[in-house]
């Protein structure tokens, strides 16, 4: 399975964020996304999952027997601020999402354990869930429904580390996975390739490049530079 990203612009306000990237993206690798603050990680994220509207660019999605347009349903999101639905329990809301995707399999107690959510969450409100749970959840979520592509935004900036790792490790054989990070060294030990984005330019690079300390230390000091996007 592959998700091919082609020719993607977008502007916020005359400013382009994104300038024509193209990147391929491949089943059973995990993709870290680098920039400064407000260089455009998100909007990048948020354009390929259909979370907004690209002004130009195609995104497929080839299976290996067929390729089509990728659509919202092809995602699974783990936003930086989960959006739920605080008024029902973990496992309703999880059985919920299988039955408004009509796929995926309720495997809800497994889920849970792998993530190191203990038995007492599974029937707990979701408002009364901690920042790092209500993170999990998502994660959860993902798992039943089983979407294809997994987006990402900021997994590793929380206290709950150790599960976002389990959970990469369990799903990128059998999913792309694409995330952004605010720092190389907080994704590096998980991921396959780095995408950098600066001034609306997306450049890859293989885990080997970084070898080279001067691809090291560039794509570092892109994490460090002033963007101009204010919602990124």
């Amino acid at each position: 399975m592959k998700l091919l990203v082609r020719n993607l612009c977008k502007k916020y306000d005359e400013v382009t964020i994104i300038g024509n990237a193209s990147y391929t993206f491949e089943q059973g690798r995990v993709y870290a996304v680098l920039g400064a603050a407000k260089s455009g990680k998100t909007t990048f994220l948020d354009c390929i999952g259909r979370e907004a509207t690209p002004d130009s660019g195609s995104i497929i999605l080839d299976n290996g027997s067929k390729a089509k347009k990728a659509d919202y349903s092809d995602f699974g999101f783990v936003t930086k601020e989960p959006l739920l639905m605080e008024y029902m329990t973990g496992r309703e809301y999880v059985r919920y999402c299988l039955k408004l995707h009509d796929s995926g399999e309720e495997k809800i107690d497994e889920y849970f354990a792998m993530l190191g959510m203990g038995e007492d969450t599974l029937d707990m409100m979701i408002r009364e869930y901690t920042f790092g749970e209500k993170q999990a959840l998502q994660m959860i979520v993902i798992m039943a429904v089983n979407s294809p592509v997994i987006l990402m935004d900021e997994p590793f900036v929380c206290n709950n580390k150790n599960a976002v790792k389990r959970f990469i490790s369990s799903m990128k054989p059998e999913h792309i996975i694409i995330m952004t990070a605010d720092s190389l060294e907080s994704v590096r030990e998980v991921s396959d390739e780095f995408l950098t984005i600066n001034h609306g330019a997306v450049e890859g690079f293989t885990a080997s490049a970084l070898d080279d300390d001067n691809i090291q230390k560039r794509i570092e000091s892109i994490t460090t530079e002033n963007g101009e996007e204010e919602n990124a």
